[in-house]
């Protein structure tokens, strides 16, 4: 199974043995397409005949055609399915010419692969160890966290709601020397650093698609092993196995520069001040766990987390002006 490659000059196409132009195509005469060509430097004319006469569309994309006799001759691209409607044989040949074509691309770009097949060795062992990084990073997020504040972050990333705000308020005194809290205003304090982290994905989908690209690899070896041995697959096999393969392979440098993304983000996650994420929630086992890992954070063992959340609720009032502030919970799209 073999095509010639793309006509790109008027030259080329008249050094072909056999070639003479304007050489009549019909239905009686017509072979095979053998050739495409896509020509700049001189407009042709279509070949094509029928009871009407011949085609004659002045084109620069078309296809060279091999008739009974063994000579060539050449049709405009879009000319048979308007000249030769009604005959399948010509369009079969066209639509056998493009997959053949299609398939011996897939084809080259396998070869393309296998070329560097080490250098796509070593690149998928080193996928393999970044993605233990990002495996260690999120084990991370989760003890740090907390598997109750992982679950607020999940709900503002399906939400997208990044922003911490709060709701600041004055205090009055009752007869009763009760506190009134009077709404002042609503702020924003922060946002989250990198909310797609928390989109709960499936983490054992890296390691699966590492399997994925060993054996795209793999089954390229296979192939071309079975083409030198001999063995011969219709276009329509070979457009199958190779697009299996390159499906896998043409993916290589998303995933990596995916996991590189994330590992990123989770790096830049720690070494973001989290005080704000003090405010998440009004909860108090979540506000107790931001406050521990606030401190830690911050190198502050001396404190409980209740007298470090009331020396970061006077640091915001003073900012903010105002006598207390609680979480606003419903989050924003600030």
């Amino acid at each position: 199974m073999s095509s010639n490659p793309t006509i790109k000059s008027h030259q080329e196409l008249l050094s072909l043995s056999g070639y003479e132009e304007n050489l009549t195509i019909t239905p009686l005469n017509f072979s095979k397409v053998i050739a495409e060509y896509e020509i700049r430097d001189a407009e042709l004319k279509c070949c094509l005949t029928d009871e009407h006469g011949k085609c004659g569309q002045g084109h620069f994309h078309g296809y060279v055609i091999a008739l009974n006799d063994g000579s060539l001759s050449i049709m405009g691209k879009d000319c048979a399915q308007n000249k030769f409607q009604a005959h399948e044989n010509v369009m079969s040949s066209i639509r056998l010419f493009k997959k053949t074509k299609e398939a011996e691309s897939k084809l080259g770009r396998v070869q393309d692969y296998l070329d560097r097949k080490d250098e796509y060795i070593q690149r998928i062992k080193d996928l393999e160890e970044l993605i233990k990084s990002v495996h260690s990073g999120y084990a991370r997020l989760n003890f740090e966290l907390g598997e109750d504040v992982i679950k607020e972050l999940n709900r503002r990333y399906k939400a997208q709601k990044p922003n911490i705000l709060v709701k600041t308020f004055r205090v009055e005194l009752e007869e009763d020397d009760e506190e009134r809290l009077i709404y002042q205003a609503t702020h924003k304090i922060g946002h989250i650093p990198h909310l797609s982290l928390f989109d709960k994905r499936e983490l054992d989908i890296p390691d699966r698609k590492v399997k994925w690209l060993n054996e795209a690899l793999r089954d390229a070896v296979k192939l071309f092993d079975q083409i030198i041995d001999g063995q011969e697959f219709s276009p329509a096999e070979l457009r199958r196995k190779t697009g299996a393969i390159l499906a896998q392979l043409d993916s290589l440098d998303r995933f990596e520069n995916d996991l590189k993304q994330t590992l990123k983000e989770i790096e830049n996650f720690f070494t973001t001040d989290p005080i704000s994420l003090c405010y998440l929630t009004d909860g108090h086992r979540m506000q107790s766990r931001m406050a521990e890992y606030t401190m830690r954070f911050r190198g502050i063992s001396d404190k409980t987390s209740a007298v470090f959340l009331r020396q970061v609720e006077i640091h915001f009032c003073t900012k903010l002006r105002c006598d207390r502030i609680r979480a606003d919970e419903a989050g924003s799209y600030w």
